[in-house]
């Protein structure tokens, strides 16, 4: 089975696979982790491999998503402010919790509409707050 088979395997699962600092990090119920480690194990390092290439093909594809933000367009125009700050938030998500493109958008479209503009900093940085908590 290959590296990115069994990374899937592990989503299906409800585990998440993660590259922190080197080493490989699983998140999810505890049972569903100890059964992905388990499996995982023996193809540690081809994984490892795997996901550092991963990381770097990713990086490679930064300047393309930075290109589809484009805030400069955004700027010191009243009706484009909902996208300003659509696209600060998914910018987030996608960087710092590495959520797809499609996803962060649609949740960050969400927050957007679901929270006035005075409420989203103080509110998005408890929600960050929250997920570091949950990911420990």
């Amino acid at each position: 089975m290959t590296a990115k088979a069994l990374i899937d395997e592990c989503m299906q699962s409800g585990v998440v696979v993660l590259l922190d600092d080197g080493k490989l990090k699983l998140r999810g119920a505890p049972a569903a982790v100890k059964v992905a480690a388990n499996q995982l194990r023996p193809h540690k390092a081809e994984i490892l491999e795997y996901m550092a290439i991963a990381s770097h093909e990713a990086e490679k594809q930064t300047a393309d998503l930075l290109a589809r933000f484009r805030l400069d367009l955004c700027a010191n125009d009243p009706e484009l402010e909902l996208i300003s700050r659509i696209n600060a938030i998914a910018w987030h998500l996608i960087t710092r919790c590495a959520w797809g493109f499609d996803t962060a958008f649609k949740a960050a479209a969400q927050w957007a509409d679901n929270n006035p503009h005075h409420t989203d900093e103080a509110a998005f940085l408890d929600a960050m707050q929250l997920f570091k908590r949950i990911a420990q």
